[in-house]
């Protein structure tokens, strides 16, 4: 097995433990426990990350407001809009065509202007390689739960 046997283990040993380690941490705390139990896994992987990565001096950033705020724009107007949708009747609302106006024109204002910048917010030259046609056809047959047939027989 070599160096995959702690992957293999953990992924025997995960779906029979964790969901009753879930019951057990919700009936005896809140349920929020089962959240603060990816705190001490998290620091972990951050110390060993942090012995792992090359320390590189980092030169002063220069913070992109402008790409900043139009990010948050777009996030923050379609997590409106998908959050009031089904109270105001989706379209027939002013509300929710405004809000969808802005989420367009913000979303394409940070893509248009931030995709040849380089110091742009989010690195967006790192989607230039492009995603093939394969992977994409294996994302939707593993999302779709109806196309389990499918997947055993191109796996």
């Amino acid at each position: 097995m070599g160096r995959r046997s702690p992957f293999l283990a953990s992924a025997s040993w995960s779906p029979p433990c964790l969901p009753r380690l879930g019951g057990w941490l919700t009936d005896t705390f809140v349920w929020r426990a089962v959240f603060y139990i990816n705190v001490p896994i998290g620091l972990i992987a951050l110390l060993l990350a942090m012995g792992h990565l090359p320390r590189v001096p980092m030169k002063d950033p220069r913070p992109d407001w402008t790409g900043l705020a139009l990010l948050v724009l777009a996030v923050g107007s379609l997590q409106f809009i998908l959050d009031q949708g089904p109270t105001r009747d989706w379209f027939d609302s002013r509300f929710i065509q405004v809000f969808t106006v802005i989420c367009l024109f913000s979303g394409a204002a940070f893509l248009m202007r931030g995709w040849g910048k380089p110091d742009n917010i989010v690195d967006l030259s790192l989607s230039r390689t492009g995603i093939s046609p394969r992977v994409l056809s294996r994302a939707r047959l593993t999302a779709s739960p109806c196309s389990a047939p499918l997947r055993f027989c191109l796996s």
